[in-house]
């Protein structure tokens, strides 16, 4: 697990990191959901921030302590993901993302 958000998105490849003032700040946004995981159980590129709207794992499916939250959060991304793609199919496509399941 890592503590702090990534670099890049994970659906458009673009560097999330930046600075203001010397200090460190990311366009990506930890997700919460209630009653799952108290703090943040995925990764989103929310298009508020002006982001191209893509979720993705905070967790490594790998990693055997990590396994039961990258579980827990798949139905929840695989949600996120539809809502973003069915409000723009053209420009999820256009990012490389394809219609999710």
């Amino acid at each position: 697990m890592t503590n702090e958000l990534p670099e890049d998105c994970a659906g458009c490849g673009e560097s999330l990191v930046y600075f203001v003032q010397g200090t460190r700040y990311s366009k990506a946004t930890s997700v919460e959901i209630r009653g799952v995981y108290d703090g943040g159980l995925f990764h989103a590129h929310t298009v508020e921030s002006g982001g191209c709207g893509f979720a993705w794992h905070r967790w490594s499916p790998d990693v055997l302590r990590e396994r039961p939250l990258f579980l827990k959060a798949q139905p929840f991304i695989n949600r996120w993901n539809r809502r973003y793609y069915e409000l723009d199919p053209y420009r999820a496509e256009g990012l490389g993302h394809p219609k999710p399941v």
